[in-house]
């Protein structure tokens, strides 16, 4: 009976359409090359490298049409072309 609740769960997500505010995911190991996943059809999986690095916390947004706005790693906050956006340096020094 848990296979059918799994199943179902993955149909529900395969075909629904969202708003996609949450499709870009940058992930890292500690250091300054990442993963960007973008959760479209087909999954999409790149390597990207920038000067930001990203351990644990990490925040992206995207607009309503997926496209990346900006990310975070908790002290720093860049745009989608992965520069230093204004006032988005020390947030969180510790």
């Amino acid at each position: 009976m848990k296979y059918v609740f799994i199943l179902f769960g993955c149909i529900v997500c395969f075909n629904s359409y969202v708003q996609q505010y949450d499709k870009n995911w940058l992930v890292g190991g500690g250091g300054t090359k990442s993963t960007h996943i973008i959760f479209d059809n087909p999954l999409l999986i790149d390597s990207v490298s920038r000067s930001m690095e990203i351990d644990r916390a990490a925040i992206s947004v995207s607009d309503s049409l997926g496209n990346l706005i900006f990310y975070s790693n908790g002290i720093k906050i860049h745009n989608a072309q992965h520069q230093l956006m204004q006032n988005g340096d020390s947030l969180n020094p510790g």
